[in-house]
């Protein structure tokens, strides 16, 4: 099943999508009027942003490997009879416009009460495994905050250059940004919108990869689930690395998913999509030569042992 990133960010959770452009237009503002306190606590806010929103499309990203481990499994007899109503129902809904509508806490809770008992455990091992990992003081979302602060305060230097080469001195460039910081606010927002749109998709591919392979590795699932194949939206705005990679099919395990899970790079819009054992298993022995991450991408590894910082 394809996770639209797109429909995901505009039609489901604006409001997680507006928190990341307030967050971000604040470390922008106090960067441009030189105040490092409020840009300190700017970031901070960021983070829990980018904390929730993660940890959220980790959740869809595991109820979407658990629904298709659901259809699998409604259908192969006897041994799972009893419970072959609520599997099909389960393998029927959509779990894509359905768990955002909840904080974090509530989809935690969601994604092991809509799960059939006959998979349940496994839904509530790895509940428990999203639920510790982002309840703590996470490096990996703390490093996700921090590079954006990096991109916020290359944008207040060049904001103030271009006042500089306006005809203000520094002095005086310094002195009309720190003047009125509700001004800054709204001279960054459009900047920020833009910046911050871009972070949030790729932060929710981060995610819902992460929780994909998170699930997958639960030793029910990966009876059901032993790998996953890519899955690029072939289009003119597709670039050519992400277009090669297309169709690569890896068990889960595989060391190679290391340097090829998605995102492949900013604002990417490629998916993991799970093989099923009744799937053909015909696995990528040779990866293709221009399959790869884009270039100065960060790609510390697979995304759910990166995230859980093990990568």
């Amino acid at each position: 099943m394809r996770l639209d990133v797109g429909q995901f960010l505009d039609d489901v959770t604006e409001r997680s999508a507006v928190h990341y452009v307030d967050a971000v237009n604040e470390m922008s503002a106090n960067a441009m009027v030189g105040n490092a306190p409020g840009l300190r606590a700017a970031r901070l806010e960021l983070e829990g942003v980018i904390r929730e929103t993660v940890g959220t499309a980790e959740i869809l990203g595991a109820g979407i490997t658990l629904q298709k481990s659901a259809s699998v499994l409604g259908g192969t007899g006897a041994s799972l009879r009893g419970d072959r109503s609520r599997m099909v129902a389960f393998a029927g809904t959509t779990i894509q416009t359905v768990l955002p509508h909840h904080t974090f806490n509530e989809a935690i809770e969601a994604l092991v009460d809509r799960t059939p008992k006959t998979i349940r455990a496994a839904a509530e091992r790895t509940a428990q495994a999203i639920a510790k990992l982002y309840g703590e003081s996470s490096q990996p979302i703390i490093a996700f905050a921090r590079a954006a602060e990096a991109s916020v305060t290359k944008h207040a230097q060049a904001t103030i250059a271009d006042l500089i080469r306006s005809g203000s001195s520094e002095v005086d460039a310094g002195a009309r940004l720190a003047k009125d910081i509700n001004a800054m606010r709204k001279r960054s927002r459009k900047w920020s919108a833009s910046y911050s749109r871009m972070v949030f998709r790729t932060n929710v591919n981060t995610g819902a990869t992460a929780g994909r392979f998170r699930q997958a590795r639960d030793p029910d699932i990966a009876e059901v689930i032993p790998g996953f194949v890519i899955d690029a939206i072939l289009d003119s705005d597709t670039r050519s690395n992400h277009a090669a990679a297309n169709g690569i099919r890896m068990k889960t395990r595989d060391p190679r998913w290391a340097h090829l899970a998605c995102p492949l790079g900013w604002n990417c819009r490629c998916d993991l999509v799970e093989v099923t054992v009744f799937d053909d298993t015909d696995w990528t022995r040779n990866i293709p030569g221009g399959a790869h991450p884009d270039a100065g991408f960060r790609h510390g590894g697979r995304p759910d042992l990166m995230l859980a910082g093990k990568s």
